[in-house]
């Protein structure tokens, strides 16, 4: 009995060595804040990264700006595609060697307005002055959204604490967005 359990051991052990040996195969991706219906700022140059397999070729395409870069021994990727004017909606791809690719659709090319602050941000759309008259005006494809999460760090983070995505200002968007940042963006 004792022979077999060794056996049985032996092959365990060669079966895990054999699995933490082989080649960890990782998705290209792209960083956090690239999503469906993004908004890039125009007329500067255009910054994608993403991670991929270590010293993979990743090719970076949006609109007619295509540029290759190879990820570095992390996975980490890094590529600047030229400044390019407003327009779109275009796609935003990232394909590696293999022809993998992750692909986000709906990517405009206009103003970017970061807001940020203390109660005039929090403050809601749905809780502003006029709200139900202002209501009219919040469906508008080219006028896009992105929140994040209040996090708390002592150093700088590489992702977001929650998931993130960029949103259409919709009926169904807007009401919860900051109302500072909503109508100085419309505006």
């Amino acid at each position: 009995m004792r022979f077999t359990s060794r056996i049985r051991m032996s092959l365990l052990a060669a079966g895990v060595a054999i699995t933490w040996a082989a080649p960890a195969m990782a998705d290209v991706t792209l960083a956090p804040y690239f999503t469906d219906h993004a908004v890039i700022q125009r007329g500067q140059p255009v910054t994608v990264s993403g991670t991929a397999n270590p010293n993979e070729t990743v090719t970076v395409q949006l609109a007619d700006a295509k540029a290759k870069v190879k990820a570095a021994k992390d996975g980490q990727w890094r590529v600047t595609l030229p400044a390019m004017p407003a327009g779109g909606p275009y796609e935003l791809a990232a394909t590696g060697g293999d022809g993998e690719s992750v692909r986000i659709q709906d990517v405009m090319l206009g103003d970017v307005w970061l807001c940020s602050g203390q109660s005039n941000m929090e403050l809601s759309v749905r809780r502003a002055l006029d709200f139900d008259n202002q209501m009219r005006s919040f469906p508008d494809p080219n006028l896009r959204l992105f929140s994040i999460e209040k996090a708390t760090a002592t150093t700088p983070q590489a992702a977001f604490s929650t998931d993130v995505k960029w949103t259409p200002a919709t009926m169904d968007t807007v009401p919860d967005f900051s109302a500072a940042c909503f109508y100085m963006a419309r505006d």
